[in-house]
Order: C-alpha cells, then sequence, then structure tokens
C-alpha cells in the first residue's frame, strides 16, 4: 500500500529543482562577472551535495533524514555567512545586487526548514534562523544611525515580512501534521481490514485485493 504523502518522492523532486536552479545561478553570474569569490567556492560545493543527497534518496530511500539534513545545512549556512557579509559589508544596501538577490533567496531557507526537516526539528531551526537574522540587522540599524534612512527601512521591511512569511509556513506545518494523522490512520484502519484478529495474518479480502490488483 502507498504512502499518500510520497515524502521520498516530494524531497528528491526539490533537490532535482535545486540542482538547476543553482547551476542556473552559477551560469549566468559567471557569464555577467557578478560571481564573488563565496559563490564560486559555494556554487559548486552545494551541487555536489545535492547530486550525492538525489542519489542517496534513489538508492536508498531510508536516508532521507540525512538528505533533508544535507539540505538545510548547505543552503542555509550560504544564506547566512551571505547576509552577514552583505549587513556588515562596505557600501548601502540599496542598489546593492549581492544583498538584493539574497532577499530572494532568504525565505528558501525558512520553507527547507519548516518543510524539508522533521516537524520536532522544522519550527525551532525556522525561529533560530529569524533570529540570528533579527539580530544582525538590529546591529545594522543601530549602527548605520539617521544616515542611512534607505537601509534601515529595507532592513525593518525585511524583518516584517519574514514575521508574516513564518506566520504562513506555521500553518502549512499544521497542515503537515494533520495529513500525517490522517495517513498513519489510514493506514491503520487497513491494517485492521486486511488482517485477521486473533492470527494477525492477511485475511480474505486482503488477498482478494492482491489477486484484483494482479489481474
Amino acid at each position: 500500500r502507498e504512502d499518500i504523502s510520497d515524502p521520498t518522492g516530494h524531497s528528491l523532486s526539490l533537490f532535482i529543482s535545486g540542482i538547476v536552479a543553482v547551476g542556473v545561478l552559477w551560469a549566468l553570474e559567471s557569464r555577467f562577472g557578478l560571481l564573488d569569490e563565496l559563490c564560486s567556492v559555494a556554487y559548486p560545493t552545494i551541487l555536489v551535495i545535492f547530486f550525492a543527497g538525489a542519489v542517496m534518496l534513489h538508492r536508498r530511500p531510508q536516508t532521507i533524514v540525512i538528505a533533508r539534513w544535507m539540505a538545510f545545512l548547505s543552503v542555509t549556512g550560504l544564506l547566512i555567512i551571505q547576509f552577514v557579509a552583505a549587513v556588515w559589508g562596505d557600501g548601502p544596501l540599496v542598489g546593492n545586487y549581492p544583498f538584493i538577490s539574497l532577499l530572494m533567496w532568504l525565505p528558501l531557507a525558512y520553507a527547507i526548514d519548516m518543510l524539508m526537516l522533521e516537524t520536532r526539528h522544522g519550527p525551532w531551526a525556522a525561529c533560530a534562523l529569524f533570529a540570528f537574522i533579527a539580530m544582525v540587522s538590529i546591529f545594522r540599524i543601530f549602527a548605520a544611525g539617521s544616515g542611512d534612512a534607505g537601509d534601515t527601512a529595507l532592513l525593518v521591511n525585511l524583518l516584517a515580512s519574514h514575521i508574516v512569511l513564518l506566520a504562513c509556513l506555521s500553518g502549512l506545518v499544521k497542515f503537515k501534521l494533520a495529513l500525517a494523522k490522517a495517513d498513519a490512520r489510514s493506514n491503520h484502519m487497513f491494517e485492521q481490514a486486511s488482517t485477521d484478529p486473533l492470527t494477525g495474518l492477511a485475511n480474505r479480502r486482503y488477498l482478494n485485493g492482491l489477486l484484483e490488483a494482479t489481474v
């Protein structure tokens, strides 16, 4: 009987889409001279990690937890390093290509935390990431003073939008939990309907289902 949530297939599709996205970014930024030293090392490293994770899921689906943590640590680690380098680097944030592009990818880290990691770990990881981003942003706001109003407004918008995003993702986590409970209940009912309560062996209904499936 198939698992309706299909976590391995979903994770495999995420790894494949990640490989395509990182490959396209690496090629485009290299062509237009936008690739910095950090990304020149990080992009091929993440590609190797994602490819290894996809192979692990394809050949050994039981390694799904390890593969998910590999994706989380690689992507989140790169985004954190880029965020710190951009916020505490020289020059303004407004109009800064590395920082603007980073703003588009930071929500991906929350999605990985909430949807790919185990339910007991995902929300805590997302909250820890937000706390770190908020701490770095607040330090930059107070250090910049009133001279960088544009940067301050940009960071405040960043924090406000991330709070709303976390609230939305928490609803998806609740839906994920409800789906997992419904799937477990369905599996339990199927097991009860297809086994003999005394012996625990497959009953006639289960055998008839097998015969119908093979015909």
